[in-house]
């Protein structure tokens, strides 16, 4: 479940260090981080958005995967699986943080 999934709106990629431009724009597009009803980080806080995201999936604990327009290769969030629970077969998945206005889940 680790690999690219593609939708008709949004292409999910493996969250990557090389995604960290890509979420700092997106979320520059509008000053997400400081919308009160998503969780969203400060453009200065992505590269350490991405190292929790990226421990998270080392450890077991969560999917982490940017969200990319497939139409033009932006970046225009991520969104990740969370509580994942291989006994039960379950898992959540994480509202999207950091989507561009507009740009909405596919």
């Amino acid at each position: 479940m680790d690999g690219e999934l593609l939708g008709e709106k949004v292409r999910l990629e493996p969250l990557a260090h090389r995604h960290h431009d890509g979420l700092c724009e997106a979320v520059r597009d509008g000053s997400l981080w400081e919308l009160p009803v998503t969780i969203v980080p400060h453009p200065d806080d992505i590269r350490a958005f991405i190292e929790d995201a990226l421990a998270a999936r080392a450890a077991g604990t969560q999917i982490p995967y940017a969200t990319v327009d497939p139409a033009t290769g932006a970046v225009v969030g991520s969104t990740r699986l969370m509580a994942i629970s291989t006994q039960f077969r379950r898992l959540r998945s994480a509202s999207p943080s950091s989507v561009r206005p507009g740009r909405g889940p596919g």
